[in-house]
């Protein structure tokens, strides 16, 4: 029974919530990679964390809206093992902001990173089931060779956007270019199907 309850950090991924009701929860923090909610009821929904104040934050629903707006788009989720840096998570964004640049038929959009004491997880949704395979190859292939030049203008948009000076984007620049090589990859269909792509070495 989860209407009206506080679902709170709580791992969906690959649920079966088909024909459920959600209606009155507290809905924060909550991973729903490849979880299936055909038919989901949700009249009204929290999207906060702070229990007291929740009706500022109360998101009303038609039948249908909340199943359209959530279900599971083509996802590629990254496992990592361990935690990422910060550093690692933003080469990580460019590398996806580059492709998704170079390719923007495949409509990708980084959709939760999730960070856990033993790994980061990292799902990356795609407009269409077809592109998966070829997206994760290619997001494979620039983890393993990553150079600071090819993600330079990516980069310089995200220090940009969040006022960091030059000096700063030049103390960066002169660090080692790398990441977490340890991943795993899934991908995750529309249909909440997952295909194991890539085992970490």
């Amino acid at each position: 029974m989860i209407k009206e309850a506080n679902i709170m950090r709580v791992n969906f991924n690959s649920a079966d919530l088909s024909g459920a009701d959600i209606t009155g929860a507290i809905f924060w923090g909550v991973s729903t990679t490849g979880w299936k909610i055909d038919g989901i009821k949700a009249e009204y929904i929290y999207f906060t964390q702070n229990i007291k104040d929740k009706e500022k934050h109360r998101k009303s629903f038609k039948e249908g809206h909340f199943e359209a707006l959530f279900k599971t788009l083509p996802t590629i989720e990254i496992i990592f093992d361990g935690v990422l840096s910060l550093r690692e998570l933003y080469i990580l964004n460019a590398i996806i902001e580059d492709i998704k640049e170079q390719n923007p038929k495949y409509d990708l959009n980084l959709k939760n990173t999730s960070v856990g004491p033993f790994q980061t997880s990292v799902g990356v949704t795609a407009s269409e089931d077809e592109y998966l395979e070829k997206v994760a190859a290619m997001i494979r292939e620039a983890v393993k060779n990553i150079t600071f030049e090819s993600l330079l203008p990516q980069i310089t948009k995200m220090l940009l956007f969040q006022d960091v000076n030059v000096s700063a984007l030049k103390r960066y620049a002169q660090q080692p270019v790398a990441i977490n090589q340890n991943l795993t990859i899934n991908l995750i269909h529309g249909n909440g199907s997952m295909v194991l792509l890539h085992k970490k070495d």
